[in-house]
């Protein structure tokens, strides 16, 4: 990140790297400094998405997603059709991996 700060992979590694551990606050940060570098990069917002998911903040988690998704592929058919519970816990495991949702199996 020192070398060049005007990338956001090393923002975006870093807070994977501190959310897996658990400091959400300083891996929230990484990410706004990501999306300063690149505010249009899917892998910043899912990263955002899931480290709203893993703090318990599922309306959050799931607005990311959405609007993400929805400059991504407009009125795709599968976004018409909702996106599963997040409150439900659904979409994003403990883990931080994603998980199919049974409605959409």
């Amino acid at each position: 990140i020192k070398l060049t700060p005007n990338v956001f992979f090393g923002y975006l590694q870093l807070a994977e790297v501190l959310s897996r551990q658990e400091r959400w606050e300083e891996a929230r940060s990484n990410l706004d400094q990501a999306l300063e570098v690149a505010p249009n990069d899917f892998r910043v917002h899912m990263e955002l998405a899931q480290l709203y998911s893993r703090t318990a903040k599922p309306a959050e988690a799931e607005g990311e997603l959405r609007r993400r998704l929805m400059e991504a592929f407009g009125d795709a058919p599968f976004l018409r059709d909702g996106l599963p519970d997040f409150a439900e816990g659904n979409i994003f495991e403990g883990s931080g991996g994603l998980k199919a949702s049974s409605a959409h199996e």
